[in-house]
Parts: structure tokens; C-alpha cells; sequence
């Protein structure tokens, strides 16, 4: 056993021998190379082919020196009131004295300042910007990041189809914990590009279900009046309904059933619909298979 873990040690010692030889050869072998690289980078610097380049690169710039003196020149050629006046008297006859031509320059003056200043008589005035109130989430980072807030932006009527909303009530659903953790984001970033009620991706506003009061609405507009009881229930994608004022449009807005107060029917379009969908589409329940029968949903 001895002698095996002897000549054992001496492969070892020898093995070691051979990689220190070969990592001696293989980093003179890598100066060698830097030498040659270095040697061979200075030569083509002090070369025939730097010279012609660096020639070309003088003529370049020499030529755009030249451009933009021409540039230079010409622009105060064609900027001097004599030339100007020389090339009009050319084009309009000799009758057109000095005296014309400094009063066609004046009347041009005076009206172009007339025509700004009736335009910015009949510019319309922005838009006072109101705030409002409500629960919004301010990252996609979970629950953590919904705050309520008391400063944003109350949407305005902006589409002949919109209907703007006196919210009496509101709901959270589950899939606002989703758009809490980014759910619908990239399409939401989409479709509203060219909203005119939505201003960046953040803050956003949660909330599925509304019920309220109709305040106005578009021209388009012919199911609803102002001062119906409404409700409804707004997609992932838009701004959602725990505001003070929401703005939808006329598609998703329905009369409000007048046995229901407006707490009860808030809690109904959104989570109605997903429990209907539960029980109508996936358990496939109706009168036929499902009469006198209870079910939990």
C-alpha cells in the first residue's frame, strides 16, 4: 500500500511539473503575441495608409469650413434689404419705388401682428382642471400600493358616447388585486394612448362595479338622461369606479332597478356577472337541469 501511494505522489509531482511547464509556455506564448500586436498597431500608424487617411479627414473638413462659409455668405446676400429690394423692383417693374416697397414691408408687419393677435383673442381657454377623490393604487407592486387619494384628476365628458357618472357606490372586486399586481397593464397602456381622461399609467383607479347618478353625457347619447339611477360594470382596461365621478361609455351603462338602493347595486354588475358566468356557462345550470335545486356559488 506504500509503494502504491509512492508512486502515486510521483505521477502527482510529476503531472504538476508538466501544467506548471505548460502555463510557463502558454503566458510567453500570449507576451509574444502582445509584442507582435503592439509592433504591428505602430506600424500601420506610422504607414503610408495613416497619412492618406489622415489627409482624407483634412479635406473633409476643409470642404465643410468651405459649405459653411457658402451657407454664411449667402444668407446675408439674401437677407440684405438692398438685394431684397433690387430683386423686387426686377420682378414687380421700375414703377415700384423705394417709398412702396417700405410701405408694402410696414402694411405686412402690421397685418401679421393683427392676424396674431385676433387669433390669440379667439384661442380657446383651457379647461379648469378639478380634483377628486378616490382609491387608487400608485404601483404594481400588490396591495401595498393602493392609497387613497385626494388629488386626482375628475374625468370630463370627451367622446359624443360618454356618460359621466355621480358615483353613490362602489365595489372592490378580485380582479382589482390582479390589476394591483400589473394584471390588463399592457393592454391598458394601449387602448388609452388616446384617451384624453387618462393622463400616464399611475395613478390608477380601482374599482369594477358602480352604481350612481347620471350628470351628463355625450351628444351621442339617446338610452339615458341626466339624472337617471344608473349602474354598471367598466372592463379591466379603463379607469375604474371607487372615484367620486366616473366616465363610461353608453355600452356598458343600464338603468338601475329601482327596488335596489345604491350600495346592493353596486356589489351586483361585476361580481353578478362572474357568478352568472360560473353557473350559466361553466356549470352549464338552467330551468331544465336545475329546478328546485340549491347550489352555492
Amino acid at each position: 500500500m506504500d509503494e502504491v501511494a509512492f508512486h502515486l505522489s510521483q505521477r502527482l509531482e510529476s503531472l504538476q511539473v508538466v501544467v506548471y511547464s505548460a502555463g510557463q509556455n502558454g503566458l510567453r506564448w500570449v507576451e509574444q503575441l502582445l509584442d507582435k500586436g503592439y509592433d504591428l498597431a505602430l506600424s500601420t500608424w506610422n504607414s503610408e495608409q495613416r497619412q492618406l487617411l489622415n489627409n482624407i479627414i483634412s479635406q473633409k473638413i476643409d470642404l465643410t469650413i468651405q459649405f459653411g462659409k457658402q451657407i454664411s455668405n449667402t444668407t446675408i446676400k439674401y437677407t440684405n434689404p438692398t438685394f431684397l429690394y433690387v430683386r423686387l423692383t426686377q420682378l414687380v417693374g421700375p414703377e415700384w419705388d423705394q417709398r412702396v416697397v417700405m410701405a408694402g414691408c410696414v402694411g405686412l408687419l402690421v397685418g401679421t401682428g393683427i392676424g396674431i393677435s385676433v387669433g390669440l383673442c379667439l384661442q380657446t381657454p383651457p379647461r379648469p382642471v378639478s380634483l377628486m377623490k378616490a382609491v387608487t393604487v400608485t404601483g404594481f407592486t400588490g396591495v401595498d400600493a393602493v392609497a387613497y387619494m385626494e388629488d386626482v384628476v375628475t374625468p370630463t365628458i370627451c367622446s359624443p358616447d360618454d356618460v359621466l357618472i355621480q358615483v353613490r357606490g362602489g365595489t372592490v372586486d378580485p380582479v382589482d388585486i390582479k390589476i394591483c399586481n400589473g394584471y390588463a397593464r399592457v393592454l391598458r397602456k394601449q387602448l388609452n394612448k388616446y384617451n384624453p381622461n387618462v393622463r400616464g399609467e399611475l395613478p390608477l383607479v380601482l374599482g369594477r362595479d358602480v352604481a350612481g347618478v347620471v350628470r351628463d353625457i355625450g351628444a351621442a347619447v339617446t338610452r339615458l338622461e341626466v339624472g337617471d339611477e344608473v349602474w354598471c360594470a367598466v372592463p379591466p382596461w379603463l379607469p375604474g369606479t371607487l372615484a367620486e365621478v366616473v366616465v363610461v361609455k353608453q355600452q356598458y351603462v343600464s338603468h338601475k332597478p329601482r327596488t335596489l338602493a345604491f350600495d346592493g347595486a353596486a356589489s351586483l354588475p361585476y361580481s353578478g356577472t362572474v357568478a352568472w358566468d360560473a353557473v350559466a356557462v361553466k356549470a352549464k345550470l338552467s330551468v331544465h337541469n336545475a329546478s328546485s335545486k340549491r347550489y352555492c356559488v
